[in-house]
């Protein structure tokens, strides 16, 4: 039996940064969906089997923001793990139970401490 890799989805408006994280996972091994905004990754969390890993920026253009998408994957993929990015400070109340937060600008060992955080030593 052939073991598939880790899938995460990619959720980021800024192009360059979307382009970095989608790099770095795909690094550790993972297979990397993406969206740019709450609306697109709420339709991928419901069209792609076997999430793993929800990867969303906290403020996002359009209605709803990271906080909002992590709870509706929640309910529609209880197991799916959670790291939320921010460039911004503040008030952390909004994440899911289980979940991480990593700071922007991010460095490929923050992304692999959130994972270990959440669960995931790596994707391969």
């Amino acid at each position: 039996m052939v073991k598939r890799p880790l899938r995460v989805l990619v959720v980021e408006d800024e192009p360059l940064v979307r382009m970095l994280a989608v790099e770095e996972f795909e690094e550790l091994g993972f297979e990397v969906h993406v969206a740019n905004d709450a609306a697109s990754a709420l339709e991928a969390l419901e069209r792609i089997d076997s999430l793993d890993l929800l990867f969303t920026d906290i403020q996002m253009p359009g209605p709803g923001n990271g906080w909002d998408l992590g709870r509706r994957a929640r309910e529609l993929r209880p197991a799916i793990a959670v790291i939320y990015a921010t460039g911004y400070g503040g008030d952390q109340a909004g994440p899911v139970d289980h979940s991480a937060t990593v700071r922007k600008p991010y460095l490929f060992s923050d992304i692999e401490a959130a994972l270990r955080d959440v669960g995931i030593a790596s994707g391969a």
